[in-house]
């Protein structure tokens, strides 16, 4: 056990480590928060991406059709003209010949045709993708959207709170003895900005250690600032333990 000081001020120094936590946990948010809002940000923008890259995976497919189409349209033009030819050859060798050159068309017209269903079929997929998307986009757009006014709202907000709790922190440090803020502080950089905790069944609250008996019937009249034996920190007995 250490005496640190005979004390009219452990209720100020409960009070200085409630505000520095506040404090603490505020600095922790806000400096969180445009992180949090530029990633909402660049998630609406990949979704957004999503949507625009679908439209264009359409765009180009229905490109890719319309140039099968016309090659199509364009076989069949050279069939019905072999077809005329057909008719004006003189020897059985041009005639077979061009059979030869009919079936080849042929082939090439039905294995586009067969691309052009790929490309149907594709088309179809596609539409889904994109409405699955733009459904997506949608959704989630309204919910980032609310997120980032909210966070946005917290941050102007916060900001008026950070400086009142620094001003009541500042001025209730100025209040306490210079020596014993500056081992408040020593004691919160080592224990995680933990300095002052309650004594919880018997226990410190913070490391968790069983009190001694006498320790704890001293302890309970909060008359004196006392150290925790295990981690050093002030502790205080809380009127409902």
């Amino acid at each position: 056990m250490e005496h640190v000081e005979s004390t009219g001020t452990l209720g100020q120094l409960i009070r200085l480590q409630r505000l520095h936590s506040e404090v603490t946990d505020l600095q922790a948010k806000l400096a969180a928060a445009p992180g949090e809002i530029s990633g909402l940000d660049a998630q609406l923008e990949a979704d957004s991406q999503e949507v625009q890259s679908a439209r264009e995976a359409i765009e180009d497919s229905g490109k890719d059709r319309r140039r099968l189409e016309g090659e199509v349209d364009s076989l069949r033009s050279k069939l019905a003209q072999y077809k005329d030819r057909l008719m004006e050859v003189k020897t059985n060798t041009e005639y077979q010949a061009m059979l030869h050159e009919i079936a080849y068309v042929e082939q090439q017209i039905v294995a586009k045709e067969d691309q052009i269903l790929d490309q149907m079929m594709t088309a179809e997929e596609l539409e889904r993708k994109l409405a699955e998307a733009r459904r997506r986009s949608e959704e989630g757009s309204r919910e980032m959207l609310a997120r980032k006014a909210e966070l946005e709202a917290f941050v102007c907000a916060s900001r008026d709170q950070l400086a009142r709790l620094e001003g009541e922190l500042a001025a209730l440090e100025s209040e306490l003895p210079q020596h014993l803020v500056e081992r408040y502080h020593r004691i919160a950089a080592a224990r995680g900005g933990l300095a002052v905790t309650a004594v919880v069944d018997q226990c410190c609250e913070a490391c968790h250690v069983r009190l001694r008996p006498q320790f704890l019937a001293e302890l309970r009249t909060n008359s004196e600032i006392r150290l925790c034996e295990n981690c050093n920190r002030i502790l205080y007995f809380a009127a409902s333990a």
